[in-house]
């Protein structure tokens, strides 16, 4: 299944359904080839991909790397739920994307309570 993502500026939401996993998505990532690249999220695993430079490469990660899910508050005041994988941002995984504080404290717990991880603020 894909679903389509939202790029950084973009009006779109970003709504991915903790229950129907697997899902594949594109995501805004500034240095990549493109700005974007596709994630694949399963409930023991997360695969990302990317190119830089021309050079393509996958990072297949399994969830236990994941910090935990933290909730995020973005420019414009965008609640934003997402993964957190080994502090690094460029491992940030977009998993919600709405401006309305009660549907983004929601799907944090959603997707904290489908991966067994704990919640990050």
């Amino acid at each position: 299944m894909r679903v389509g993502g939202c790029p950084a500026g973009s009006s779109r939401a970003l709504r991915l359904d903790p229950h129907a996993l697997p899902v594949r998505y594109a995501a805004s990532d500034a240095a990549a080839d493109g700005q974007t690249r596709d994630i694949e999220l399963h409930r023991e695993r997360v695969v990302v991909r990317r190119s830089v430079g021309g050079m393509r490469m996958a990072f297949n990660m399994p969830l236990t790397a994941f910090n935990g899910v933290a909730l995020r508050l973005m420019p414009g005041d965008c609640a934003v739920a997402g993964g957190r994988a080994h502090d690094d941002p460029g491992l940030v995984l977009p998993l919600h994307i709405t401006d309305e504080a009660d549907e983004a404290f929601a799907e944090w717990h959603d997707w904290a309570e489908t991966f067994g991880l704990p919640l990050l603020v």
